[in-house]
């Protein structure tokens, strides 16, 4: 298998490598989740970045690699929305950080004993990775229903203060325009964190009601026809946004019946992705 060795840098907070490799498990081609976290880690001792974006100049700390969800897809022989979704779940439990650029992302495992709570991680994409990779966590408990709303609220306005002071005091010395412009990103990505976080908890308060609508709907109305249901998609997102679409003037009161049932579904897909 490729990628077998484990660098072990110092610093790296994973010291029980044998045990993981001695609990992996072997089926085939196909990694099961214990191999894929192993190498992600791997791919980040070694800074990995994939050969076909080596052309791009990345500036990775210790504990970075750069990978996409087709590389990973391909590499794990897994599905696409199951590699992402894979991902996103490390990320809210703050097994990881990841920096979202346009063709990659970066990757960060966290490393015991890290002295900035917001160390940037890169110039672009979503910095102050393990800022946060806590706050993650956190909301992530919140959906869950493992945290109150006023428990959670109190922590996260706690981690936004002591984010957003030690950033003042960290970038003091740069120009006040762009030390604004880094303040107005660090709120607008909590508030976007937050969003997300109180949508997923919604979707999973109703998920019980969802049952994949939307793959029903694909098999049984549309006959697995992609081109028709990339049109649908259109309508339930101008019903998920502004709660009607322009595209159902003239159907029928059933038609139009049965988009509105779809938009739970719809906004499902967005939180989770993967369709297995």
């Amino acid at each position: 298998m490729k990628n077998e060795s484990i660098d072990k840098q110092s610093g790296n907070n994973l010291t029980d490598i044998s045990l993981l490799r001695f609990l992996r498990e072997h089926n085939g081609e196909r990694f099961s989740r214990l191999e894929a976290y192993l190498d992600l880690v791997n791919k980040a001792a070694e800074q990995y970045v994939p050969k076909d974006l080596c052309k791009q100049e990345f500036t990775l700390q210790g504990n970075q690699c750069v990978i996409t969800i087709s590389g990973l897809s391909e590499c794990w022989h897994w599905h696409r929305a199951t590699v992402r979704n894979f991902i996103e779940q490390l990320e809210a439990m703050g097994e990881l950080s990841v920096t979202r650029l346009t063709r990659s992302q970066i990757i960060e495992i966290p490393v015991v004993g890290a002295s900035s709570s917001i160390t940037a991680s890169h110039d672009c994409g979503q910095p102050y990775s393990s800022y946060y990779s806590r706050l993650n966590k956190l909301l992530f408990a919140w959906s869950q229903g493992e945290m109150t709303t006023t428990e959670c609220g109190r922590t996260c306005e706690q981690l936004f203060i002591e984010a957003h002071n030690q950033l003042v005091a960290e970038e003091s010395s740069q120009p006040m325009d762009e030390l604004k412009a880094k303040l107005a990103a660090l709120q607008w990505h909590t508030v976007a964190l937050i969003c997300r976080a109180a949508l997923t908890q919604e979707i999973s308060d109703s998920q019980k009601k969802v049952e994949h609508g939307l793959l029903s709907f694909l098999k049984e109305e549309l006959c697995n026809d992609w081109l028709s249901f990339m049109d649908a998609a259109k309508v339930m997102a101008g019903l998920a946004v502004c709660g009607k679409s322009s595209l159902l003037d003239g159907e029928s009161p059933a038609v139009k019946e049965q988009f509105h049932s779809l938009r739970l579904p719809f906004l499902e897909a967005l939180v989770d992705p993967s369709a297995d």
